[in-house]
């Protein structure tokens, strides 16, 4: 899946198949959105001056200064983060308080749950009509086939 980030494409192809693209997994879709997400934090990059680097406030404080006690690094330790839902700080461990389940249930189970919650957008009535047109194009041409 870094492939991507270092051939920089258009797209990420073969998201959720499997199998050479012989089977599709919405759990597999699932955590390649979560990839997806990895690879465009990625892109993005890092701002690096003076400011996020915190130049001055490393003179001054020295080598054994307390950094994460300082408002400077409250005011900007949020700014280059990715909320993952998979990695990271989401992964169960023995100190947390997330259930110890395989990652594959927990995708699983968001995968329920975001398919019950889930309400289509609706089409256009433009749009609908132009679907609509197409598929009588089509089942004529069909006919004329057969």
């Amino acid at each position: 899946m870094m492939q991507p980030f270092y051939a920089r494409p258009a797209t990420c192809d073969y998201l959720g198949l499997l199998d050479e693209g012989l089977t599709y997994s919405m759990p597999t879709l699932a955590f390649c959105d979560e990839q997806a997400g990895l690879i465009r934090q990625l892109f993005k990059g890092i701002r690096v001056d003076d400011e996020m680097l915190a130049r001055d406030l490393t003179r001054e404080m020295g080598a054994r200064g307390s950094y994460l006690a300082h408002p400077h690094t409250a005011s900007h330790c949020r700014e280059e983060f990715w909320n993952a839902r998979y990695y990271g700080a989401k992964f169960p461990v023995a100190s947390g308080t997330l259930a110890d389940e395989p990652l594959l249930d927990r995708i699983e189970s968001d995968v329920e749950a975001l398919l019950q919650k889930h309400q289509p957008e609706k089409i256009d009535g433009d749009i609908l009509l132009q679907i609509r047109a197409i598929q009588a194009r089509f089942k004529a041409e069909r006919a004329r086939e057969e």
